[in-house]
């Protein structure tokens, strides 16, 4: 008999071992119910612990089922080495509250949840849709816990002064407002920028802006094929467009860069984009709706107001699309945890939606339940994020550092003459591909 196992033998055990593992997890939930119901779980996160212990002493205060957890923050830059380093020496946590970019690589470290214990149904109709990148075809690896959509900020004082009575609701709408706002020196240097576009450096948020363009040119960028559960770039791809969408999300950003244009109105000289709006002298800045309390806190004087970002007609492709980009921290099981079930059911107390509604009003984010409604009626800035955060879809980077330069490269290859928009969205295809493998 041949010593090699044959290709029909390898998928044999490939498959009983597929079931053995699918048994062992649905027993994970199902043992020891009564036993681990009351034990103490400990969570690891990237929340800051002041919001997650009051967190949990408004729950408690309100509920008779109190949630049992020990909390440790961590850095989120020091995140992923400890959870690891945790893992391989067999300790760690039993409850990661982690964010979006961190599941593509470290999936394989969170527990599968059967969707025995929480239909797929269920979640749908309970989350919001950009949630859903944390379904599989077998189960559930973790539950979104807050989202925070990319807006526009704008200063209200220079669009009063000039006559514009609101931001730009698309894109286009740039090519006339730019005009009205710029302003430049005896030298025709720019003075006052209007918004901070075609660059990378001295750009807050640049790599993050640019995804949110492409994926409303209609690309989501990473796919999951959920046969084979694994992901792959799909930059490249026209996705029956005339024109492909990363290619028109670039060549779009790029031309505010351009002297040689009409809406030229940023180039490297300049202060970072945040920094200038801060003082007054940018009329649009896009961030997150996080940095709202952040602008506050820094320019208390500055009158700004906050507007959903501006949407695209499918750059060229005559298709209105509606999406910005979220960055998503989600809750998950690790998969060593000895206390599954106990986890499992802290899990489920703290997604509820009274306790969502709870975590919302701490961190000033939108909900990310669709049954969970935050009054929007002394709040202006609300009404925005809760919108946006209906239409957020996040991108789960296979690294945070790696493609931050792979898109430094994508837009500073153009500027510098060194590659067409073509080639260099293609390139940067191909690198993340090879992070991907």
């Amino acid at each position: 008999m041949n010593d090699k196992m044959s290709t029909f033998q390898i998928i044999t055990l490939g498959v009983a071992i597929f079931i053995i593992v699918g048994s062992v997890a649905v027993f994970a939930l199902q043992r020891g119910q009564e036993s681990q119901s009351k034990s103490t779980v400990e969570i690891w996160g990237i929340i800051p612990s002041k919001i997650v212990n009051e967190w949990s002493k408004r729950i408690n205060e309100a509920e008779r089922e109190s949630v049992n957890f020990k909390y440790t923050e961590i850095e989120p830059d020091e995140f992923e080495k400890r959870w690891i380093d945790a893992m391989a020496a067999g300790t760690g946590p039993d409850i990661v509250i982690i964010p979006d970019d961190l599941t593509l690589k470290h999936q394989n470290k969170l527990f599968l949840i059967d969707y025995k214990f929480f239909t797929n149904k269920k979640y749908k109709d309970s989350f919001i849709e950009s949630a859903e990148v944390l379904l599989r075809n077998n189960g559930i690896i973790g539950f979104p816990l807050t989202i925070d959509p990319l807006v526009m900020y704008w200063n209200r004082t220079i669009l009063n002064n000039d006559g514009i009575s609101s931001p730009p609701r698309f894109w286009d709408d740039l090519f006339s407002i730019i005009p009205r706002l710029v302003r430049r020196d005896t030298a025709a240097n720019i003075s006052r920028p209007v918004i901070a576009l075609g660059e990378y450096q001295n750009i807050d948020n640049a790599k993050e802006v640019l995804i949110a363009m492409i994926q409303q040119a209609g690309n989501n960028l990473i796919t999951l094929d959920q046969t084979s559960n694994t992901f792959e770039s799909v930059l490249d791809k026209h996705f029956n467009f005339s024109t492909r969408p990363a290619d028109a999300a670039l060549s779009f950003f790029l031309q505010f860069s351009n002297p040689t244009r009409d809406v030229y109105t940023w180039n490297r000289s300049m202060p970072s984009s945040k920094q200038m709006f801060l003082s007054g002298d940018l009329v649009f800045y896009i961030g997150y709706a996080s940095e709202r309390d952040i602008i506050l806190q820094k320019n208390p004087n500055l009158n700004f107001d906050v507007a959903v970002l501006p949407q695209s007609k499918a750059f060229g492709n005559n298709i209105e699309i509606n999406k910005t980009l979220g960055q998503m921290n989600l809750i998950a099981i690790s998969r060593n945890s000895s206390k599954i079930s106990s986890s499992f059911n802290n899990v489920l107390k703290l997604i509820e939606p009274q306790n969502i509604k709870i975590l919302s009003e701490l961190t000033g984010l939108p909900t990310v339940r669709r049954d969970v409604v935050i009054p929007t009626e002394n709040l202006s800035y609300a009404e925005v994020f809760n919108r946006s955060a209906l239409f957020s879809i996040p991108f789960l980077d296979p690294g945070v550092s790696e493609t931050s330069n792979i898109f430094k490269s994508m837009i500073e290859s153009v500027l510098v003459g060194n590659l067409d928009v073509n080639r260099s969205v293609q390139r940067a295809h191909q690198e993340i591909s090879n992070m991907l493998k």
